[in-house]
C-alpha cells in the first residue's frame, strides 16, 4: 500500500509554478475516486488552479510539488 500524500496547499491559497508564471488561487484539491467504496478518498497530488489571463478565466490542475505559496 503506497503512502498517503498531505496536502501543501489549501482552497483559496494563492500559487504560482515555481518555474514562473501567473499567479493562481487554488480551487480544488483532486481527490481519488474509490469504486469499492464508491466515494472519493484520498488526496491524487494535483490541485486544480484558476487564473484569468486577459479576460477568460483558465483552471487547470497541477502537481502540487510544481507549485509554490506566493506571499
Amino acid at each position: 500500500m503506497s503512502e498517503k500524500i498531505i496536502p501543501k496547499f489549501n482552497v483559496g491559497d494563492v500559487v504560482r509554478l515555481k518555474s514562473g508564471g501567473a499567479v493562481m488561487t487554488v480551487s480544488k484539491l483532486r481527490l481519488i475516486f474509490d469504486h469499492a467504496l464508491l466515494k472519493e478518498t484520498d488526496f491524487s497530488g494535483d490541485v486544480y488552479c484558476t487564473w484569468i489571463p486577459r479576460t477568460q478565466k483558465r483552471t487547470r490542475a497541477f502537481n502540487q510539488d510544481t507549485l509554490e505559496l506566493v506571499k
